[in-house]
């Protein structure tokens, strides 16, 4: 069987390299997060049972397995790095016939973790977190909520926040936020971004799984913005003049631009449009987007300039087959690379790196992150 992998690197975008892990196996993990301190990497990802589902490493080439209560099944979704409270914060889902399953996790340095948030497994409750960012003290974490009760952490509500750096949470209620349309329905957080004063949210809410984005000062309030018909968006990021949103795979034009948080966006076409754009990161370094996900055939990265407007070019990397996926990608300026995080059906080891990112908006220069879910 080939070995997958799950981490690739390039240092301009066109050029990647896959690198060797520990998830390099026939039935590894899935990457899903990447995010750094500035000196240290941390990349997470899902898997069906309980294996170490967070790396760490040095240099975004030698990986080391961390053991954190994500472990258990359901695996880990994101990660982001809190410059304020100097904390990587990680979620994760939680799904097992346990009575208490850990959700949101926290470390100084990326090596020992210790368990913040908990869900209650068993009876059927699920919640996942698909995407973390960072503002200052202000961490939010979005994700899913199906049909959960009362009793559980995120309720009827896909988000909640933390004031302290990711170390104590409150669910946002759903009369602050527009991703529930009513009473107890499907709802999900899929990317989160900030631009250091406002955090953007998207995903979807309601019944009628209705497309969201959503713009908070404060993590706590909410308010909804404007989206152009045919967008559906799975992902967002910023570089310091625009937004830009990734489509889940639904629609013919797959990237939609805009310079204000929560409205103004207009579509854009790239080689995921009718796929899904997972991740989307900005270079200032190099003054290049780069976006991650399934182009519908075997290219699974994407680059444009320093308009995301422009023209988006496929780029090839030695993960490309007709099963892999990427779920998200990040610039490290101190590494001098790009990291992208997924999953690549290819015989060797080696892997990428990334996958619903957001990170803390006090980047070392030339850092930009966009995120997961």
């Amino acid at each position: 069987m080939a070995t997958k992998s799950t981490i690739i690197t390039s240092p301009d975008g066109a050029a990647w390299t896959v690198r060797a892990n520990p998830w390099d196996t026939p039935s590894a993990p899935v990457g899903q997060g990447v995010a750094t301190d500035g000196s240290t990497v941390v990349a997470v990802a899902e898997h069906s049972t309980a294996v170490p589902v967070i790396e760490s490493s040095p240099d975004g080439i030698a990986w080391t397995s961390r053991t954190s209560g994500l472990d258990t099944f359901g695996g880990g979704k994101c990660v982001c790095w809190g410059s304020a409270s100097s904390l990587f914060v990680a979620g994760g889902a939680a799904s097992s016939s346990a009575s208490t399953v850990p959700l949101i996790v926290t470390s100084p340095t990326g090596t020992t973790w210790t368990t913040r948030l908990n869900a209650p497994g068993g009876g059927g409750t699920f919640c996942q977190v698909n995407a973390v960012v960072a503002m200052g003290s202000i961490v939010v974490a979005g994700g899913a909520a199906v049909m959960l009760d009362a009793s559980t952490p995120f309720g009827f509500s896909p988000l909640a926040y933390s004031t302290d750096g990711g170390v104590t949470w409150t669910v946002v209620p759903a009369a602050n936020h527009p991703f529930v349309e009513a009473g107890p329905a499907f709802a999900s957080v899929l990317g989160l971004a900030t631009d250091g004063t406002t955090i953007v949210a998207v995903g979807f809410g309601g019944l009628h799984f209705a497309p969201v984005i959503a713009t908070s000062t404060d993590g706590f309030n909410w308010a909804a913005g404007s989206l152009p018909a045919g967008c559906n968006p799975s992902s967002v990021a910023w570089d310091g003049t625009h937004w830009v949103l990734g489509d889940n795979g639904s629609d013919p034009l797959s990237i939609a631009v805009s310079t204000s948080p929560g409205s103004g966006y207009s579509l854009v076409s790239s080689p995921y449009d009718n796929n899904s754009v997972d991740g989307i990161g900005y270079s200032s370094d190099l003054s290049q987007w780069a976006a991650v996900g399934y182009q519908g055939g075997t290219q699974v990265v994407a680059t444009a300039g320093a308009n995301p407007s422009g023209t988006w070019t496929a780029q090839t990397t030695p993960a490309d087959s007709s099963g892999s996926e990427f779920f998200g990608v990040v610039w490290v300026h101190s590494l001098g690379l790009w990291v992208a995080v997924g999953e690549g059906i290819a015989p060797q080891t080696g892997g990428w790196l990334l996958g619903g990112i957001s990170a803390s908006p006090t980047f070392p220069t030339g850092w930009h992150t966009g995120a997961t879910p």
